[in-house]
C-alpha cells in the first residue's frame, strides 16, 4: 500500500502526498495488529495434550497438582462405538441443545465401564484411600448449536458453617473422535484448589473473571476410547458446538465413603442405582448386570433394538426408575 501511495504523488502535492504514505502504513499495521490479537486468542484454547505413559500412583500424583490427567486408548473403537450409537438412539424426538442421559447398566455401558475401572479403579483407590460408590453415571451430549456452557465446578469447597461433602472423582470418556467444532468440554487445569475457587468462583464462576485463566484453558479433543481423570472441583464448561453430529463423552463418577452429598449435586444415576455399587465390588456388580440384562431381551422386540434405552424407559418404567434427563 506505501509502495502505490508513492507512485500516486506524481499526481499530488507532496504534503498530500505524505499524509496518504502515513495513512496507508497505519492500516497496514492495524490490520497486522487485529490478527495477531485474533491469532492469540484462538491460541488461549489450546488441545489438551496426549497421554504420558505413567503408573497408577504417577496418575493419581498428577490429579493431586493438576486435578486432571489424560490416560489414551483405555478403551477400544468397536466399544465405544456400540455405546454411542445406543446413546443417540436414546435421544428424545425433539432434543435440546445438551443431555444429561442417565444410563442402565446393559451390554454397550457395561463393557465400556469395565475397560474404564480396569484402567482406573486403582488410581481412584488411590485418591480416595478407601471405598467409594457409584455417584454419576450418564452421557454428556452436545448437539449442533449448542452455546457455550457456563463455567463452573461440579463440587465447591464448603462455607466455614458446612459440613465438608465427601470427593469426588470423575472419568470424562470420548465416545468418538471429538473435534473442535463439536464443542469439547474446556478444562481449566489446576483450578481445583481452594484459592482457586477463591479468585475465580467466589460468587460463581463469573465467565468474566474467568478470562483471568484462559491462557491455561485445555480443549478436551480426544480421540475415541481416550479418557480423562478429574477431581470435581476443577473448573470447567461445555463448548458450543457447529457441528452436525452429536458429541457425546461418558461421565463417570464415584463418591468416597461414607457419603455426604454436596448441595447442590444430587447424583447423576438411575434412581435404581444410588447409594448401590461400591468401587470394591466392581468386578461383581457388573457381572450381575451382564447376567440380569436377559431379563430386558423381550422387549427388543417393542423397542425395535434391545438398546433404545429411551424407548425401553417407555414400554417397561420398572427398568428406570428415573429416566427423565
Amino acid at each position: 500500500k506505501a509502495t502505490v501511495s508513492v507512485l500516486y504523488c506524481q499526481k499530488m502535492s507532496l504534503v498530500r502526498c505524505l499524509c496518504l504514505v502515513v495513512l496507508a502504513t497505519s492500516v497496514a499495521n492495524g490490520a497486522r495488529k487485529v490478527k495477531k490479537k485474533t491469532t492469540e486468542n484462538a491460541g488461549n484454547m489450546v488441545d489438551f495434550p496426549d497421554a504420558v505413559a505413567m503408573g497408577v500412583e504417577e496418575m493419581a500424583q498428577k490429579v493431586r497438582e493438576d486435578g486432571v490427567v489424560r490416560v489414551d486408548g483405555v478403551v477400544g473403537r468397536e466399544a465405544v462405538k456400540s455405546l454411542y450409537d445406543a446413546v443417540v438412539l436414546g435421544l428424545p424426538e425433539q432434543p435440546m441443545e445438551h443431555h444429561n442421559l442417565q444410563l442402565p447398566l446393559l451390554e454397550p455401558v457395561v463393557n465400556v465401564t469395565k475397560d474404564v475401572l480396569r484402567v482406573v479403579g486403582p488410581v481412584f483407590d488411590i485418591l480416595f484411600g478407601g471405598d467409594s460408590v457409584l455417584y454419576e453415571l450418564c452421557s454428556l451430549v452436545n448437539l449442533n448449536g449448542a452455546l457455550r456452557q457456563r463455567t463452573h465446578a461440579d463440587f465447591h469447597y464448603p462455607e466455614p458453617h458446612e459440613e465438608a461433602p465427601s470427593e469426588m472423582y470423575s472419568v470424562l470418556l470420548a465416545l468418538h473422535d471429538v473435534t473442535r467444532d463439536m464443542g469439547p468440554t474446556e478444562i481449566f487445569p489446576g483450578t481445583h484448589t481452594k484459592e482457586s475457587h477463591l479468585e475465580y468462583c467466589e460468587h460463581g464462576c463469573d465467565d468474566e473473571i474467568m478470562e483471568k485463566a484462559q491462557q491455561t484453558a485445555q480443549l478436551a479433543t480426544l480421540k475415541a476410547g481416550d479418557l480423562l481423570i478429574l477431581d470435581s472441583r476443577i473448573i470447567h464448561r461445555g463448548g458450543p458446538s457447529t457441528h452436525p453430529d452429536p458429541r457425546a463423552y461418558l461421565w463417570l463418577s464415584f463418591l468416597s465413603l461414607p457419603e455426604r452429598h454436596p448441595p447442590g449435586s444430587p447424583p447423576t444415576v438411575l434412581s435404581s442405582y444410588v447409594s448401590k455399587f461400591l468401587m470394591s465390588d466392581r468386578e461383581e456388580w457388573l457381572r450381575t448386570a451382564l447376567l440380569k440384562e436377559s431379563e430386558f431381551a423381550g422387549e427388543a422386540e417393542v423397542s425395535g433394538t434391545r438398546y433404545n434405552f429411551r424407548r425401553l424407559a417407555e414400554v417397561n418404567p420398572s427398568l428406570f426408575l428415573n429416566p427423565e434427563l
